[in-house]
């Protein structure tokens, strides 16, 4: 599967470009490594860790460009992956994560984890559009409370009462 930075290299033609990939490609593009992931949900094999990855990789990239437009985040912050805790398919093409969303700041060494959860849902078909609903962040903690390198196992793991971020589409 080709990972997304490959994909953002290689989507420029006659070279190499590191400009992000557009909003629609990116949604086009999960919809597709959802519905790969789905088709070999349950095997528990590495090719079923890898999809997740790659599901996980175009999150994170639609995820900071949906926050670049957002009053409450910093265009000094940049969101480096998401880590998947938990993954559960809802339905046929409807798959939610639970996980965490690690992030930076510009300028210093240090980054953070946030709470994340995405419900992810497409139609069957190759082509088919997703629909997703991301959340981000514990609206009572604020941002940038549970350090990366501290485990964040001890800290609640519920999903917050109200999310700091909420994005649908």
């Amino acid at each position: 599967m080709q990972s997304m930075r490959a994909f953002c290299l290689c989507a420029c033609e006659g070279g190499i470009s590191t400009k992000p990939p557009e909003k629609d490609e990116l949604e086009a593009k999960i919809a597709n490594d959802v519905r790969s992931y789905l088709s070999i949900c349950g095997r528990g094999d590495s090719s079923e860790e890898e999809q997740l990855r790659a599901v996980c990789s175009g999150l994170a990239w639609l995820l900071a460009e949906l926050l670049q437009k957002s009053d409450k985040w910093s265009s000094y912050h940049w969101v480096d992956a998401i880590s998947p805790a938990s993954t559960e398919i809802i339905s046929t093409g409807e798959l939610n994560i639970q996980g965490l969303m690690i992030w930076g700041d510009r300028g210093h060494t240090q980054e953070w984890w946030e709470p994340f959860s995405a419900t992810l849902r497409v139609a069957e078909a190759i082509g088919g559009m997703l629909r997703y609903r991301l959340m981000l962040g514990d609206a009572a903690w604020g941002l940038g409370k549970v350090p990366y390198n501290c485990h964040p196992k001890g800290w609640n793991w519920a999903s917050p009462k109200q999310w700091l971020f909420v994005f649908s589409g």
